[in-house]
């Protein structure tokens, strides 16, 4: 490539949402050769501006590791073209067909490798979509005449758990002991 690989995200939340909550490992585990994209569409933002307040945005403290392509005044068509202008080489798809998704823009293949995972545990039943991130759990290899995407077999379990990159909760009220 002569330059860092892009892997976007497609979420429509990464401020509140389980699925960006689940994932901030992930993003901490990219390497330097790896520019994060978080791509925001139109769909659930629970009334915050994701500007800022996640590390899929920019928050991780690695300088100019990732960036926000902000999708949400665009239609799928305008979108597509945005993501594509951005030259994103891989492209991931967080919602499948739940709420917030984006199918509309995948169908117009905006980067060459487009992968469905995390938030959607089956196939999209696309033909725009190349892989299917799981793991032999969620989706055993005897599974995949079942799906229209090839599987791609994680080492890792398919349900991450970022709990260890979130912030603890607040003390209880008046500095109480709570003990079990």
């Amino acid at each position: 490539l002569g330059r860092r690989l892009r892997v976007g995200y497609v979420t429509a939340d990464v401020t509140s949402h389980p699925v960006s909550l689940d994932l901030l490992a992930v993003w901490a585990s990219h390497t330097s050769s790896i520019q994060v994209i978080c791509i925001l569409t139109p769909g659930l933002s629970h009334g915050k501006d994701p500007a800022g307040e996640h590390p899929c945005l920019g928050g991780s403290g690695k300088e100019g590791e990732s960036r926000l392509l902000d999708l949400r005044a665009f239609d799928a068509r305008a979108g597509a073209g945005e993501v594509a202008a951005a030259r994103v080489d891989v492209l991931i798809n967080l919602h499948g067909w739940t709420e917030g998704h984006a199918m509309d823009l995948l169908a117009f293949a905006p980067a060459p490798l487009q992968v469905n995972f995390k938030g959607f545990p089956a196939s999209t039943g696309a033909s725009f979509t190349t892989l299917f991130a799981g793991d032999r759990v969620a989706t055993p290899p005897e599974h995949a005449p079942h799906f229209s995407e090839s599987l791609l077999l994680l080492p890792c379990p398919f349900h991450l758990n970022g709990h260890r990159f979130r912030p603890a909760p607040p003390p209880p009220p008046g500095g109480a002991v709570l003990r079990p």
